[in-house]
């Protein structure tokens, strides 16, 4: 299980450390995430069967631009 300090440093950038913590309290998250204790000063985890699908749900909605972009760039430059 990811830290959720680590996964949004990767896909959440612009978040606050206070953004994160309001958002993971409030399970705003579009994925899983606890404390594996009840202290407050314990950092926050995410389920990551949970964010890959999460993940793979926005590759797919995506994926037609994707694929366009990938043959825009492969196509051979006409002569």
């Amino acid at each position: 299980m990811p830290m959720l300090d680590d996964v949004c440093k990767a896909y959440y950038p612009h978040l606050s450390k206070e953004n994160i913590l309001e958002k993971a309290r409030k399970m705003d998250f579009p994925f899983k995430c606890a404390r594996l204790d009840r202290s407050q000063k314990s950092p926050y985890f995410v389920d990551l069967k949970d964010l890959s699908n999460v993940l793979d749900g926005l590759f797919q909605k995506d994926s037609p631009y994707i694929d366009t972009d990938i043959i825009h760039n492969f196509k051979s430059p006409k002569e």
